[in-house]
């Protein structure tokens, strides 16, 4: 998780923690044995942390990947911790509003990096 997180705050290679997080998805198609990031939980907090800690704005379409390879709220149904899942599904439907408003604003050359949209009320 830390070197994900010094990745995104340097802003370099948003790429990269993209792409682990694409390899941590969970899936049919991607078994826990063979993600990067096994455990959904750690998956949803880290990738949370990198959008939101890049100082540039990210690569719309890496974002939706991103956004893509999160699990959907109803899939840790059987989970041990339901209110930290809650709060961190929260997040996420968060980070896709911002992530809409984004795309919008990318429209008219605006794009922002994703913090930003944290400062506002």
């Amino acid at each position: 998780g830390k070197f994900m997180m010094d990745l995104a705050k340097k802003g370099t290679h948003f790429n990269w923690c993209k792409d682990i997080i694409y390899a941590s998805r969970p899936s049919v198609t991607n078994p826990k044995e063979e993600r990067i990031i096994s455990n959904t939980f750690d998956l949803l907090s880290i990738s949370l942390q990198c959008i939101y800690s890049c100082p540039i704005p990210t690569s719309l379409s890496d974002l939706n990947v991103i956004d893509q390879s999160l699990p959907q709220r109803n899939s840790l149904s059987s989970s041990p911790q339901p209110d930290l899942e809650s709060e961190l599904q929260d997040r996420v439907d968060l980070f896709e509003r911002h992530l809409r408003a984004n795309v919008i604003l990318s429209f008219y050359d605006m794009q922002q990096p994703m913090s930003y949209f944290l400062t506002l009320k």
